[in-house]
């Protein structure tokens, strides 16, 4: 086990803050700079407003994924709202060092959608999407057979209308389990890469964050009224 200091992670790096309030979080921060204080890095916002995290009791994880390495974590960390250069940012503040562990870097946001599931690119089922990360998604088939589709190559087709995404994305499935006579669980890894899936994500884990504060105001979909993304 590699043990790294926070001030080891290089200026204009990219991190990732987790935390658990009712589901996992986990948003993308830039470290901005290193001082004798702690760390300086971007904040998260919610509909153009910052999450301040001042006096939280939440566990907050940091994550940093390295090249050809594994992911660096820092538990137990405190963000701390500070302004800095006429700008809100975090003062982020660490308990001890970091460690290095083998684990995976991307964490699945839920997602609960209607899709298409195509196998091998011949047959198609009505599923559900349960969720989504950078590197795989998780799916619900009707798919009534008794023959295992593990290994099997899939292409998955649904919509995100209050976002205005499309999606049609590949993979091959590496995790098969049978809910009920005609409900299968599939867990699927992509083989292709979709950077536009990070941004995406990011923005469903603002959603869910927003629906569990019990704020009286609706989600702002307003930027995305006009704009189509489609990922494939």
């Amino acid at each position: 086990m590699e043990i790294v200091k926070i001030n080891e992670i290089p200026v204009g790096s990219t991190i990732m803050v987790c935390f658990y309030m009712k589901t996992q979080y986990s948003f993308h921060s830039k470290v901005l700079y290193h001082s004798k204080y702690g760390t300086i890095i971007t904040p998260i916002r919610v509909n153009k407003s910052v999450l301040n995290f001042d006096g939280s009791k939440l566990k907050i994880s940091v994550m940093w994924s390295r090249k050809n390495s594994t992911p660096v974590i820092w538990r137990n960390c405190r963000l701390k709202l500070v302004m800095y250069k006429g700008h809100k940012l975090y003062l982020l503040r660490t308990i001890g060092n970091g460690a290095s562990e083998n684990r995976r870097a991307n964490f699945r946001v839920p997602v609960s959608k209607k899709c298409e599931i195509s196998m091998a690119y011949k047959s198609v089922y009505d599923g559900v999407v349960t969720d989504i990360s950078d590197s795989g998604m998780g799916v619900i088939s009707n798919r009534d057979t008794d023959k295992s589709a593990m290994g099997s190559k899939v292409r998955v087709a649904f919509k995100d209308v209050p976002f205005n995404y499309i999606f049609v994305l590949s993979g091959e499935i590496i995790r098969e389990k049978q809910l009920r006579e005609d409900r299968v669980f599939y867990g699927i890894q992509f083989t292709k890469n979709y950077p536009n899936l990070a941004t995406y994500c990011s923005l469903k884990q603002r959603e869910i964050l927003f629906s569990n504060s019990n704020n009286k105001r609706k989600f702002d979909y307003t930027p995305f009224k006009n704009v189509v993304t489609k990922i494939s």
